[in-house]
């Protein structure tokens, strides 16, 4: 019975988790970018571009059932970076 009670609290704390994992990350591969964006006077065409000198592996986003790697996107005043987020 307890473990049916806990069940709903366990699993919103799993997600707290893995969002603030993903933060984090994100937060990892925007400073990337931009010290890329510093030093090649451009912003990164692809992610894969800060790889060695910027990041050691672009981070797969959690949310994205397809393990796909975080996305990003070049905007007219600078880029995003993302994750799919939670369905819920």
């Amino acid at each position: 019975m307890l473990a049916l009670l806990l069940t709903p609290a366990t699993a919103m704390a799993c997600t707290q988790i893995t969002r603030a994992e993903t933060c984090r990350e994100l937060t990892d591969v925007a400073i990337a970018c931009e010290l890329f964006r510093r030093r090649q006077d451009r912003p990164p065409k692809v992610l894969n571009e800060l790889v060695p000198d910027f990041l050691g592996q672009i981070p797969t986003d959690r949310f994205d059932v397809s393990e796909l790697t975080l996305k990003y996107r070049i905007d007219p005043d600078g880029f995003t970076v993302y994750s799919v987020g939670t369905m819920a």
